[in-house]
């Protein structure tokens, strides 16, 4: 992923509000469908990625433990 500057942003912004100020074409009944699901999709991706971090976390934490474990294992039989 690349840095994105402010004046990028602002664009991206700009960009949403436009969309945001159109008129839904849905009916009133599937409109509130499409954002619950629009809602538990992203908190659901959301998720996945929090998880997927934490696993890499802990195999972070795990070879960090290893690598102490034969540093001190090596300082030991010296």
């Amino acid at each position: 992923m690349r840095k994105r500057g402010p004046e990028e942003e602002e664009e991206e912004e700009e960009e949403e509000n436009k969309s945001s100020q159109r008129p839904l074409r849905h009916h009133k009944a599937s409109s509130w469908k499409t954002k619950y699901s629009l809602t538990f999709l992203s908190l659901k991706f959301v998720c996945l990625e929090m998880h997927k971090r934490k696993e890499e976390n802990q195999m972070i934490i795990l070879s960090t433990k290893m690598s102490t474990r034969s540093n001190t294992k090596i300082l030991s039989k010296e």
